[in-house]
């Protein structure tokens, strides 16, 4: 029987604490469900035998966040995005949900047949936006967007939108053999 050490088991119950705390149950976001209308299920996840009657100290208990997306732990960021926001960005690529997702984020792949051109990706987190040389901005729908140069050597093209409580940030990067491309990027 494999033993684990104590920053293994003590991880697993900061874990069981985020999400039990949130919703009281464990949801996971796979491609198939990811930008569909359906709404998670609420139904609590079947707690092994080992963990039925675990309850994780107070201290390690979180409170959900409070701000413009909802608790961004448990955010669906994309449901929220869709791949219709990636369609028809240039013929003749598809976009895709990556099958690994990591929320708080999301992330969708432009294809070209089977050959993966470019990466765009949503991640919450708190703070502001970072300060950078070029930065601009400008308001869409009423949000500030915080625009940062297109950088050529690595395609990165990022995208802060600061909301209550919570940092969205937005970027793009070549993915296999492309070329990093500041029209499709950007």
């Amino acid at each position: 029987m494999r033993s684990f050490g104590p920053a293994v088991v003590l991880a697993a119950v900061a874990l069981t604490a985020c999400t039990s705390a949130v919703h009281g149950h464990g949801e996971v976001i796979s491609p198939s469900s990811a930008g569909s209308s359906r709404a998670p299920s609420t139904a609590p996840a079947t707690p092994s035998s080992a963990s039925s009657s675990f309850a994780p100290p107070p201290d390690l208990v979180r409170a959900p966040a409070q701000t413009d997306i909802g608790d961004p732990v448990t955010a669906d960021l994309c449901a929220t995005v869709g791949l219709a926001t990636f369609r028809n960005l240039r013929p003749g690529l598809t976009p895709a949900f990556d099958p690994v997702q990591y929320p708080p984020g999301c992330s969708v792949t432009e294809s070209a047949g089977s050959a993966a051109v470019v990466q765009f990706s949503v991640f919450a987190e708190t703070g502001e936006p970072p300060t950078a040389s070029g930065r601009t901005t400008r308001t869409i729908a009423g949000e500030t967007i915080y625009v940062y140069p297109f950088d050529a050597v690595s395609g990165a093209c990022p995208r802060d939108i600061k909301l209550a409580g919570v940092l969205l940030t937005v970027d793009a990067s070549p993915q296999g053999n492309a070329t990093a491309d500041e029209g499709l990027s950007c």
